[in-house]
């Protein structure tokens, strides 16, 4: 067993500058493959790059430049775009860059993790945009112009997929700083760096829209906030800006969390954030107590008068304390 173990360890890794270079030498002979081997072998290659980029440690990543990161993705991609066929092809290469996100966010080099963070947010946008309406056609001067949406647009990826796969592959828990989740990674048992927090936007505003933002996702967040005062500002605007529906746990739970902080020391990034939380709190209370008087149940629907008029409490305290 020692010996299988010593020769599993031995296994060469190939470094990213050679798998660029197979891919593109695969890539070269696009046209002579057969479409037997193209459903084969290319499916298999496709499965172990994925297994590849898992395998890649810190020092391999740190050893080449950014450039050479920039070229292997790229002729993955065009690897993958000639030899795959469209219905592979959307999927495998959207795939592709969550998985090199994802694995740039584990390494320890905050170079890196920032890497990680930009890219999964193009792709998170990239998705978002896919969503949105097409463009209505306009009409100028020179006549009825059709307008175009902006590129690119994810053609496999969907918000309810790409949120899911955010908290099941445990990116979610590294952004936001969950320690065991940073312990599993061997990422240390601190919190996330103040500059992957703040590029979270994005993974909150798609958590929030599937329903997946969850009690323990907010208490993250707030923890952070009581590192200093800039930390505070970040989370207050990444909660004002990004988390736009919230359940009623996760209202008391914001509003007594910033309802134990001195008035006198809220920044104008809190204040935005007791207004935000204020509206929904009525909103929330109110579609409550609507269905519960349909069900035929008690008046309230469980929030109490208190609850009810925490926010507004607390913006009666604002305009008192900086009258």
């Amino acid at each position: 067993a020692t010996a299988a173990a010593a020769a599993a360890e031995a296994v060469y890794i190939p470094s990213i500058v050679e798998v660029t270079g197979f891919c593109f030498m695969l890539h070269i002979g696009r046209d002579h493959y057969t479409d037997a081997f193209r459903a084969d072998y290319f499916v298999r290659l496709r499965a172990s790059i994925m297994v590849y980029m898992e395998r890649m440690t810190d020092e391999m990543v740190k050893s080449v430049p950014t450039s050479a990161l920039k070229s292997f993705v790229q002729k993955v991609e065009s690897l993958f775009k000639a030899t795959l066929g469209p219905e592979l092809e959307h999927e495998a290469i959207e795939t592709f860059h969550l998985a090199y996100a994802r694995r740039l966010l584990l390494f320890p080099s905050l170079q890196l993790q920032l890497l990680g963070a930009s890219k999964l947010r193009a792709v998170c946008e990239m998705t978002e945009r896919a969503e949105q309406p097409a463009p209505q056609p306009r009409y100028t001067q020179y006549g009825m112009q059709q307008a175009r949406r902006p590129d690119p647009i994810a053609r496999w990826l969907t918000s309810k997929y790409l949120a899911q796969w955010l908290v099941d592959s445990g990116v979610a828990g590294v952004m936001l700083g969950d320690e065991a989740t940073l312990k599993a990674h061997k990422l240390g048992s601190g919190s996330s760096h103040i500059e992957i927090l703040k590029r979270s936007d994005m993974l909150l505003r798609l958590l929030t829209s599937a329903r997946l933002l969850t009690l323990g996702h907010i208490e993250l967040l707030w923890e952070r906030s009581c590192f200093d005062a800039s930390d505070a500002a970040v989370v207050h605007e990444l909660i004002y800006a990004n988390c736009r529906r919230l359940d009623l746990a996760q209202l008391l739970f914001l509003l007594g969390k910033v309802g134990a902080i001195d008035v006198a020391s809220y920044s104008a990034e809190t204040v935005a954030m007791v207004q935000h939380l204020t509206a929904m709190m009525i909103n929330t209370s109110a579609a409550l107590a609507v269905k519960a008087a349909k069900d035929g149940e008690a008046a309230g629907g469980g929030v109490s008068e208190e609850q009810k008029w925490m926010g507004l409490e607390l913006l009666w305290q604002i305009g008192r304390a900086h009258v």
